[in-house]
């Protein structure tokens, strides 16, 4: 049963990461609280996981280019920009 948890919750994880991601490239803004209430976590994992998905991107940048999710100031959320992006 242990086994069992550690797998739904490692592919919720999972999940989440991928989730967010999508929503960066399709180039949704997000807020901490709005991810943290969608998924059922805490503030803290949610810049976890955009902290992994930060890592990734600059990992392969070679391959995606240059993008990152930052945060937007004016409208207190994170988005992804993309080199080039004049906002």
């Amino acid at each position: 049963e242990l086994i069992c948890i550690i797998v739904m919750s490692r592919y919720s994880k999972i999940h989440r990461i991928l989730d967010i991601f999508y929503m960066g490239i399709n180039d949704k803004y997000f807020s901490t609280r709005e991810l943290s209430d969608k998924y059922n976590i805490s503030g803290k994992t949610v810049s976890r996981d955009i902290s992994e998905i930060r890592s990734f991107l600059f990992e392969y940048r070679d391959i995606i280019g240059n993008a990152d999710i930052v945060y937007d100031r004016k409208k207190k959320k994170y988005h992804m920009k993309y080199q080039g992006d004049n906002d």
